[in-house]
C-alpha cells in the first residue's frame, strides 16, 4: 500500500489523513504547516517513530510518491484568516453550531414557496449531458447556479462531517449541506484517482460529488434518478451509435446527444455531416434522369438512426407528388445498418419480386439486405451504399421497363393493357422519386411522352420475370425475421372473421368461437340452497330430538316449526325460516315408521342432532355461483371439447348461442419426392420416394377441432401446377394450408405464386424453431375480401408444431 500526502496552501492548515493498506487503515493528524518557497505539504511525523506507528515498510520512500515537478510553488502565502481546526470536533460557527455533528434545523419547516419553486423547477433537457457510457447528468456548475438563485450567494455551503479517506483508488469524505443556517442533507462524496499526484484534485472533486448528491434531497434535478425519465430522455434526445477510432479502426458503441457529434479520435455518420462524401446519391440522380422519365424534387442525407430514416421516408409518403423513394446505405450487416428495419415497419405491401431482381444484379448483392414495398401510393426501394452497387441496382430496375411497369401498376393501371403500346403510353405518367439519397418530380413539370417505338417486351407477368435462374437465386430471404408475438399480431389484424350463425348447445358446438358474450340472465342459485345432504335447520336450534319434515309434506311458503327439521338433498332450496344445514353425519335416527304408521315403512320420523350449526353453514347463497348480468364467457371464447364449456352454458340456461361459422380448410402437400400413402410406388421407378405424412397429420389435427377439411392431394414442383391448385383451393375453402415450398429451395414456388395471384405476403419468416420459413399471405377472392394462405415448412415435425 502506497503512502499518500495532501498538498495544501494555508500555513495554519492541518489535516487528518487516512491511509489504507491491505490489512488496516491508519489515521494521522498533521501538524501546522510551514510556508516554503517550494511547496506546502501535509506530512506525518518523520523517522522510525512514524514508521513504527504507521506500520510502513522500511524500504518505502514517501518522497517518491510526490514528484517535485508536481508540487505547487508558492511565492507569497498570507496566513489563513479562517484556519481549519486540527480536530473537527472543535469546529463551530458564529452561532456555536458544530456542523461535524449537529443536525440543527433539519426538517424544522419547509423553505418558503419562492425558494421551493426554484428548487423544484423541472430541468431543461438542453442542460442535461450524457456520458459515452449512457449515464445522464447535470454539470456541477448548474447545481451551484440553482443553489445561488434559491438561497443567494453565501446563503449556503458545504461543511465537512468527517476526515478525508484515501484508499487504494478512491478518495471520499462526508459533507453536510447547510442552507440559511439549517442542515439540509448529508452525503459522502467520492472520486477515483489513478496517480498519487491526483489525490489533491480528487479530494476537491469529493466535495462536488457530495453537493450533487445533497441536491437530490432538495429535489434539484431529481428526474435524473427516475428510470422512466431516463428512458424517455435517452429515447428522445440521445442515440447510441457505433463509432470508429480513427487510428486503431476499432468500432464501439457510444452514447451522445442527437445534435452532437463525436470529436477526434472517433468518427461516425461522415456522410450525414459532410455531403461532399456522398457518392451514391449523385449516381441515383444520374441514372434515373438518363434512363427514365424522372425528375428530382427532394434529397436528404440522414444519420444511421432508425427514427431519423423512418421519419424522413414517412414524410415523403404523405405527399401526393412522390411516387418513388430510393434509399442508399445501411443495408449491410454492420450493427448500425438499420435501414431495412426502419423501412420495413412502414411498408403496407411487400415487393419481393423487386428484391429478387436487386439480389440478382450483382454477385456481392447477397451481402446486403434490400427491401422493397409500397406505402400510400409510393414505391420504396432500399439500395446498398457503394456507388457500384447503386449503379448495378438501378440498372436492374430500369432494365426492360421493370421500374416503370411497377410504378404504373401502383397508380392503378390495368396490367392486361400495359402490353398494348398505345394504351400504355397514354396511361404512363412521369414519375417522381425521393430517397434518403432521394429523387422525385413535380407534377407541374410533366410533359407529353412522345416516343412512338419501344423495344419488344415479353408478355409474361412481371412476377415471372423476377424469378432468377437457379445459379442467380437469392441466398438470403428478403423478408424480415419477426417474433412469434408480432406474427400473431399481423395474423389477427389481417384475417377477418367469418359469418355468424346460431348453434344449439350440444356436442356439435365444440370448437366454435363465440361471437357475443354470454352473461347470467338470473342469479344462480336463485335462492339459498344446500351444499350437502342433511337437514335444513335454524341456526338457533341446539342439539336435540326433532321431528323430520319431508319435502313433499311442507309448503315452501310456510316456515318450519321450532320442534322440526327439514330433510334436504344437495342443491335443493332451503324452506322458509331455515338458515343452515346440518350434515347427515352429525345426526342419528331416533324413531322410524312401522307398518302401523301412516307413512311408508322405514321412513324417518324423528332424528337427534348431535351438534349446533352456525348461521349459513353448508348453504349456497343466492347468486353465489353466477349473479345476474355477470360475465360467464367473453366474446371470442373457443368452446372446448372436454364438455366443461358446454356444461357451463347449460348451467346458465343457454340452449342456443351465436358463434362464428367454422372455416372450411383446404390442405395440400408439394414436392416431386412425395408419394401418397394410398398409392403404390411404380416398380420401374428406382428413385427414392417419401411417403407424404403431412396431409394425414394436418387432416387429423383440423378435424379434431371440428373443421371440415378438403384434401387437395400432392402438387408437383411446377409453377403452373402450384398456381392452379392454390386458386382452386381458395375458391372452395375459407383457409388454404400448404406444406413445402416456403423456404429457399430451387423449387420453392410459393412466393412467386402469391405474386401471380395478386396476393400480399403478411410475413414469411418467424422466430420459431422448427417452423422458421412459415408464410402467411392474403389471396383476393371474387368478392371484396381475401382468404388466408398458410404455407408451412415441408418437414413433418415443423408442419405439425407450426
Amino acid at each position: 500500500m502506497s503512502t499518500r500526502a495532501i498538498t495544501r496552501l494555508n500555513s495554519n492548515l492541518s489535516r487528518a489523513i487516512k491511509l489504507q493498506n491491505t490489512r488496516r487503515v491508519h489515521t494521522y493528524h498533521a501538524k501546522p504547516l510551514a510556508v516554503s518557497h517550494r511547496s506546502i505539504v501535509a506530512r506525518p511525523s518523520v523517522g522510525a517513530q512514524r514508521r513504527a506507528a504507521s506500520n510502513i515498510p522500511e524500504d518505502f520512500d514517501l518522497d517518491q510518491q510526490i514528484p517535485t515537478t508536481n508540487r505547487t510553488k508558492v511565492e507569497d502565502v498570507s496566513p489563513n484568516p479562517f484556519p481549519e481546526p486540527s480536530n473537527l470536533n472543535d469546529a463551530v460557527d458564529e452561532a456555536g453550531t458544530n456542523w461535524a455533528h449537529s443536525f440543527h434545523g433539519l426538517s424544522v419547516s419547509p423553505f418558503p414557496k419562492e425558494i421551493t419553486d426554484i428548487l423544484l423547477t423541472p430541468i431543461e433537457p438542453a442542460d442535461i449531458e450524457i456520458k459515452p457510457d449512457g449515464l445522464i447528468y447535470l454539470p456541477e456548475i448548474k447545481y451551484r447556479r440553482i443553489m445561488n438563485r434559491a438561497f443567494g450567494p453565501g446563503g449556503w455551503g458545504l461543511a465537512p462531517r468527517g476526515e478525508v479517506n484515501v484508499s487504494a483508488r478512491v478518495v471520499s469524505r462526508e459533507y453536510a449541506l447547510v442552507c440559511l443556517g439549517r442542515l439540509v442533507a448529508i452525503a459522502r462524496g467520492e472520486q477515483e484517482y489513478f496517480d498519487p499526484a491526483g489525490i489533491a484534485t480528487a479530494t476537491e472533486a469529493c466535495k462536488s460529488n457530495a453537493l450533487m448528491r445533497c441536491c437530490k434531497d432538495l429535489g434539484i434535478a431529481s428526474e435524473l434518478w427516475d428510470p422512466r425519465f431516463i428512458r424517455e430522455f435517452k429515447s428522445k434526445y440521445c442515440v447510441d451509435v457505433f463509432v470508429e477510432h480513427v487510428t486503431t479502426k476499432k468500432k464501439k458503441k457510444l452514447w451522445r446527444r442527437k445534435e452532437d457529434k463525436f470529436d477526434y479520435p472517433y468518427k461516425d455518420d461522415t456522410a450525414s455531416r459532410d455531403q461532399s462524401l456522398d457518392l451514391s446519391g449523385p449516381k441515383i440522380r444520374e441514372k434515373l434522369i438518363a434512363g427514365g422519365d424522372f425528375s428530382i424534387i427532394d434529397q436528404k442525407i440522414v444519420r444511421d438512426d432508425k427514427d431519423a430514416i423512418s421519419g424522413s421516408v414517412l414524410g415523403w409518403t404523405q405527399r401526393e407528388d412522390v411516387h418513388l423513394i430510393i434509399t442508399t446505405g445501411g443495408t449491410g450487416f454492420s450493427p448500425n445498418d438499420v435501414t431495412p428495419e426502419a423501412i420495413n415497419d412502414l411498408l403496407e405491401r411487400q415487393a419481393p419480386g423487386l428484391v429478387h431482381a436487386l439480389l440478382s444484379a450483382s454477385p456481392k448483392a447477397v451481402l446486403s439486405r434490400p427491401i422493397a414495398g409500397t406505402r400510400n401510393g409510393s414505391l420504396i426501394i432500399t439500395l446498398p451504399g457503394s456507388p457500384k452497387a447503386v449503379t448495378e441496382g438501378i440498372d436492374a430496375l430500369l432494365a426492360d421497363g421493370v421500374l416503370e411497369h411497377a410504378l404504373t401498376l401502383l397508380r392503378g393501371a390495368d396490367s392486361r393493357k400495359l402490353h398494348s403500346h398505345n394504351e400504355m403510353r397514354q396511361d404512363v405518367p412521369r414519375h417522381s422519386s425521393q430517397a434518403s439519397h432521394t429523387h422525385g418530380h413535380d407534377p407541374s413539370n410533366r410533359t407529353p411522352h412522345e416516343h412512338h417505338h419501344c423495344a419488344p417486351k415479353p408478355r409474361t407477368q412481371i412476377a415471372d420475370a423476377a424469378i432468377p435462374l437457379v445459379s442467380q437465386r437469392a441466398r438470403q430471404s428478403p423478408y424480415p425475421l419477426i417474433s412469434l408475438q408480432e406474427a400473431y399480431h399481423r395474423m389477427h389484424t389481417s384475417i377477418s372473421a367469418l359469418s355468424q350463425v346460431r348453434c344449439k348447445v350440444d356436442s356439435k358446438l365444440r370448437g366454435h368461437v363465440l361471437c357475443e358474450p354470454v352473461v347470467g340472465e338470473h342469479d344462480i342459485p336463485r335462492s339459498p340452497s344446500s351444499n350437502v345432504d342433511g337437514y335444513a335447520v335454524k341456526s338457533t336450534q341446539g342439539p336435540g330430538v326433532y321431528k323430520v319434515i319431508l319435502s313433499g309434506q311442507h309448503p315452501f311458503s310456510e316456515p318450519i316449526s321450532e320442534d322440526s327439521i327439514y330433510r334436504i338433498n344437495t342443491g335443493a332450496p332451503l324452506p322458509l325460516g331455515a338458515d343452515a344445514v346440518i350434515m347427515v353425519e352429525d345426526t342419528q335416527l331416533e324413531r322410524a315408521s312401522t307398518v302401523d304408521d301412516k307413512d311408508e315403512e322405514g321412513e324417518e320420523l324423528e332424528v337427534r342432532t348431535l351438534a349446533q350449526v352456525e348461521l349459513g353453514e353448508n348453504v349456497r347463497r343466492t347468486g353465489s355461483d353466477v349473479k345476474k348480468g355477470e360475465m360467464v364467457f367473453e366474446k371470442g371464447t373457443i368452446i372446448g371439447s372436454t364438455g366443461g364449456d358446454i356444461g357451463a352454458l347449460a348451467f346458465v340456461g343457454k340452449s342456443e348461442v351465436r358463434v362464428y361459422r367454422k372455416p372450411v380448410v383446404a390442405i395440400m402437400s408439394t414436392g416431386n419426392e412425395l408419394l401418397d400413402i394410398d398409392e403404390e410406388a411404380a416398380s420401374t421407378d428406382n428413385q427414392w420416394k417419401s411417403w407424404d405424412c403431412n396431409r394425414p397429420i394436418l387432416k387429423t389435427l383440423l378435424e379434431a377441432l371440428g373443421y371440415d377439411v378438403i384434401d387437395m392431394g400432392i402438387v408437383r414442383d411446377r409453377l403452373d401446377d402450384h398456381q392452379k391448385a392454390i386458386s382452386s383451393a381458395a375458391e372452395r375453402a375459407d383457409i388454404v394450408v400448404t406444406t413445402g415450398g416456403s423456404s429457399m429451395g430451387t423449387t420453392d414456388f410459393m412466393k412467386p405464386v402469391i405474386e401471380r395471384l395478386d396476393g400480399e405476403v403478411i410475413f414469411a419468416r418467424v422466430k420459431v424453431k422448427p417452423g422458421k420459413p412459415t408464410i402467411l399471405a392474403m389471396l383476393p377472392d371474387r368478392g371484396s375480401g381475401s382468404r388466408p394462405l398458410f404455407c408451412l415448412p415441408g418437414n413433418p415435425a415443423s408442419a405439425l408444431v407450426t
